[in-house]
Parts: structure tokens; C-alpha cells; sequence
């Protein structure tokens, strides 16, 4: 990481705007004010924003980070699987023992698909920008996932990159809206009413006003110590363990190669991508014979456009995908990789059968 001083609150003002057609492209920084022109650019459809703000965007991997901490519940088989941990994320943040959040610090959203959006303010918890932002919140995030009932909560939302469905804006492909639901409504009504709902753009007029909560900021702390605690003893242990290998020229080990037979899958597609781009880079090939891989492996599935954009953002970034995340990806679990939880106790009592 960068050692470039701490910025400002007033310094964390950029974000980044994506759009889904007629092809997926990212990269255009702005502010919020920005987002107005970039709905009416783009027809409202299939926009994205960074999760994150930024205090620069010159070099976004050495950038802090600043957010409203955030959720992803999805289950393109059942939502209403989805809808149970999501009810219990709010349900467990609420409890004295960990955050103790008011309902009113909850605000959630159908992701106008196949699940629900989460975020609690950022002023409730007394979030400050920090250059492993992502880290803590994958990492306070994994525990909730260890004891929800169905692990519809995914993991793979938190990294610095990381673009989220712009409120309000339409799916490209339900042709529904990402809204904003009441709590009464998120535990309530039929998913047929929401979808009715989630036809139309939807504005709540008035929301509460974020206030520090300082049990929230006391455990937020505490997960924080712990993941630094944990990040600490990891370091100790590997410190004098060589570094990694790079992949040999002509080297295919077995789970790259049943990423490459399997081709890409929905869901998995971008990511898999990159680390293709960054398993073919670290064998050593030029850019085109890279470029020639990933159309072999693609078979059309993504957009040229969306392709040649993924595999330059490994190349220009500099990114290596270790052996553990290639294995992960082929294995189609992601929470596999980065700082895993230490287990403390056994099975929740509503997971044993």
C-alpha cells in the first residue's frame, strides 16, 4: 500500500460510472453531482456506480476508500432465499451484542433481479476512509455469511473496484427498477408486488438522519482490531515462506484447465476472465496471443468490447491472480480466497439438521 498521508472527508469525492449497453463499459469518474447526466445519457439502463469513493483516480489500488457499508443477497433459483438472510443481517446488526443499529439505519433495496441490496450509512457506524476498506467490510461481512441460513450473502462484492447497480436505474433485462423498500415491505409483501413496484422508479422523500451509534462503532472497531490481529499472525507465519512461483510456459495445471473446458459461466464470467488473462501474462504471453486464449475460452459468450476491456485492466493494473484464487474460480466458490474468519465455536443451532 501506499504511504501518502490519510485524506480528508472532503477529498473523498470521486466515484466511478458504468453502463450495460449497448456494451459494458466503465471508467468514467465523476462525482455525485455527475450521476444526473449520466441517467439521462444513458436512457436510465443498466447503470452502475462504485461502491466506493475515492480520493483519487490516478492509481484506484492505492486510492482510500470511503462507503456506506453494504450487502449483496442473490439467489438466481429462489429469491426468496435471498430475502431470509437478508432479514437476518438486519435482525442480527440490530442486536446490543454486535452493531445495535435502529431499523431506520437499514436501507435496502430490490436489486430489480434475482435479490436485495443492504446498506447501512456510513455516519451510524463513523466509517473513515481507509486504504483496506473492502478488507473490513468483506471481513465483517464473512461472519454474518458463516451463520446466515442459506449463504446467499456474497462475498465477492468486496473489493475496491467493485460497481453496484445505481438505485433507480433499470435492468437491462427484467426490465425492472433497483428500488428502495420500507422494512415492512422487504419482510412482508409478495415478491409479485415488489416486482409491480419495481416497474417505476421509486424515491422515498424522507429518510432519517444518519447518527453516530456507538455500540456500532465500538464492535466495528473491535472487528477491525481482530482482522488486524489476524492479518499480523498470518504474516508471522508466512513471512519466511518463499514467494510463489509464476506459471512455467506451456504449464496448465488441472484446475486451469477445467476453466478453460468448461468455458465461461454465467455469474463468473468477468472474473474468470481476469484471472485467465493473468494466469496466460504470468506464462508469459504476449498480448495477442492472451487476447487469442480468451477468445477460444469466451466463444462469444462476453462482448468483444466487455472481453478486451477485462483483459486491459489486468494488463495496465499489473494484477496476479494467485494459484489459491485460480483454484477458487474453478471451483466457483471466490469465498475461498482473501483473510478467512478464524471459526469460533460450532454449527449455529438453526443450521443443524
Amino acid at each position: 500500500m501506499s504511504t501518502q498521508r490519510k485524506p480528508q472527508l472532503n477529498e473523498m469525492i470521486h466515484l466511478e460510472l458504468g453502463h450495460a449497453l449497448p456494451y459494458f463499459e466503465r471508467n468514467h469518474f465523476t462525482t455525485v453531482e455527475g450521476i444526473s447526466d449520466y441517467r439521462t445519457q444513458h436512457h436510465n439502463v443498466g447503470l452502475y456506480r462504485s461502491a466506493y469513493f475515492y480520493n483519487q483516480t490516478e492509481s484506484i489500488k492505492d486510492a482510500y476508500l470511503y462507503a456506506d457499508f453494504y450487502f449483496d443477497f442473490d439467489n438466481k433459483d429462489d429469491i426468496e432465499l435471498a430475502r431470509e438472510d437478508l432479514l437476518f443481517v438486519i435482525w442480527k446488526m440490530s442486536l446490543p451484542t454486535t452493531f445495535h443499529l435502529p431499523l431506520e439505519a437499514f436501507r435496502i433495496y430490490f436489486s430489480g433481479m434475482k435479490g436485495f441490496h443492504l446498506v447501512i450509512p456510513k455516519e451510524y457506524i463513523g466509517i473513515q476512509p481507509s486504504q483496506q476498506l473492502d478488507k473490513l467490510f468483506r471481513w465483517i461481512a464473512l461472519g454474518f455469511q458463516e451463520e446466515s441460513i442459506n449463504e446467499t450473502l456474497d462475498l465477492v462484492v468486496y473489493e475496491r473496484r467493485r460497481l453496484f447497480r445505481l438505485e433507480n436505474s433499470k435492468h437491462p433485462e427484467s426490465g425492472l427498477h433497483k428500488i428502495p423498500l420500507h422494512y415492512q415491505e422487504a419482510s412482508k409483501m409478495p415478491l409479485e408486488e415488489i416486482r409491480e413496484l419495481a416497474k417505476q422508479p421509486r424515491i422515498f422523500m424522507k429518510e432519517a438522519v444518519p447518527v453516530l451509534i456507538p455500540q456500532a462503532r465500538r464492535f466495528y472497531e473491535q472487528e477491525a482490531k481482530e482482522m488486524l490481529n489476524e492479518i499480523n499472525r498470518l504474516a508471522e507465519r508466512f513471512k519466511n515462506r518463499p514467494p510463489a512461483a509464476n506459471f512455467k510456459p506451456g504449464e496448465v495445471p488441472k484446475y486451469i484447465q477445467q476453466i478453460l473446458d468448461e468455458g465461461p459461466v454465467e455469474g463468473y464470467r468477468n472474473e474468470t476472465a481476469a484471472g485467465l488473462t493473468s494466469f496466460f501474462l504470468q506464462q508469459g504471453l504476449e498480448e495477442e496471443q492472451i487476447w487469442e486464449e480468451l477468445v477460444n475460452w469466451n466463444q462469444g459468450s462476453l462482448s468483444d468490447g466487455v472481453l478486451r476491456t477485462t483483459m486491459r485492466s489486468i494488463l495496465d493494473g499489473g494484477y496476479t491472480y494467485s494459484r489459491s484464487r485460480l483454484r477458487a474460480l474453478a471451483d466457483k466458490d471466490l469465498s475461498k480466497t482473501g483473510l478467512v474468519r478464524p471459526k469460533k465455536g460450532g454449527t449455529p443451532p438453526w443450521k443443524t439438521t
